[in-house]
């Protein structure tokens, strides 16, 4: 089990410092951050449907 973990670390080491990893990253990011920014734009909308609808 110790004699596994300095690889195990390394391997770690090279998948997150990898060029793809990176890249998968921001692009995982800046998806999510689309996506919660259509949520909130919907969020939004709804509010003010609700508040146009009530007097």
């Amino acid at each position: 089990m110790k004699s596994l973990s300095p690889s195990f670390v390394s391997l770690l080491g090279q998948i997150l410092c990898s060029p793809s990893t990176l890249d998968l990253l921001l692009y995982t990011v800046s998806q999510f951050s689309q996506i919660l920014f259509l949520l909130l734009l919907c969020l939004l909308v709804s509010a003010f449907q609700a508040s146009e609808l009530s007097p």
